[in-house]
């Protein structure tokens, strides 16, 4: 039955589907996996693989039986809507006739080739969590994997140490600038700040964020240790230290159902197993179900 699937696409498959559900568990055996969900059904003591098995992981030649046709004719004509005629060739074209996992993942990687404006996250997710008083939100991006993480650290941003601090320098800042100098100061030792770093204090452009910062060196609360990098200066930085061993640690509050509602926003299950549809007849050296 091995030779009837594309190994590759069960692999990948059951990678999704562990990241999204770990307390399914993991099936080392591909076939144990396809049985426990239903693309493998057990008949009269044999193993039979159901069409949707075929159609999601099988081999491109089985997937061809089952489906006389081609999975999806991709064409590219790269005009504007408008200006766009019946008689306009396609400037790219390819047939899948693959199985649908293996369609997919085809159709992605055309299209990040061609994207202008890669994926983003609302921007208002990040404005929200500013105006609550959060320290900004972290985003990783693994494009080659094609996922990312974002982090929402329920932590004031301006904390009883630095509204103290804020007291001894004797200095009267703008609210941005005060922002940009309490991320600064809560970098650990040797990390600077970057102008995207600032541009998550809700600053809607890079040069907002250039704008702030260059404030804050004319008034020497900053350094600057490239074109984009920032930090603080060590005598200041030496001086916080001291006023924050003088504050009680802060407990930040519970995060708000708002919160929680936007969360929603950037999150999603992956599909789960499917019913194994069954077919009339056909592929009886693949072993599917009759």
């Amino acid at each position: 039955m091995d030779r009837c699937f594309d190994l590759a696409t069960v692999d990948w498959y059951q990678v999704q589907f562990a990241r999204r559900s770990p307390e399914h568990g993991q099936h080392a055996d591909p076939i144990g996996f396809l049985l426990n969900w239903n693309f493998v059904v057990e008949r009269t003591g044999e193993m039979l693989l159901t069409r949707a098995g075929v159609l999601l992981y099988g081999a491109d030649r089985y997937v061809r039986q089952i489906l006389p046709r081609p999975v999806f004719d991709y064409q590219r004509i790269d005009v504007p809507f408008d200006q766009w005629s019946v008689e306009q060739r396609w400037h790219d074209r390819y047939v899948f006739e693959e199985n649908i996992f293996k369609t997919w993942q085809g159709l992605v990687a055309r299209y990040m080739r061609i994207a202008e404006h890669p994926f983003s996250l609302d921007r208002a997710i990040f404005r929200n969590w500013h105006d609550l008083g959060r320290v900004p939100t972290q985003l990783r991006n693994n494009k080659a994997r094609k996922e990312f993480e974002l982090k929402l650290l329920n932590s004031p941003l301006i904390t009883e140490a630095i509204q103290r601090f804020h007291q001894t320098i004797e200095v009267n800042l703008a609210r941005d600038q005060a922002e940009v100098l309490a991320l600064a100061l809560g970098q650990q030792d040797g990390d600077r700040v970057s102008l995207t770093d600032i541009r998550g204090l809700g600053m809607s452009t890079t040069l907002q964020a250039k704008r702030v910062a260059e404030g804050l060196i004319r008034q020497q609360l900053l350094e600057p240790v490239s074109e984009t990098l920032f930090e603080v200066p060590e005598a200041l930085r030496r001086r916080f230290t001291q006023v924050s061993k003088q504050v009680t640690p802060h407990v930040a509050p519970q995060v708000t159902p708002q919160v929680l509602a936007l969360l929603e926003k950037v999150s999603g299950d992956m599909p789960r197993g499917m019913s194994g549809l069954q077919i009339p007849s056909g592929l009886k050296s693949c072993g599917v179900e009759v």
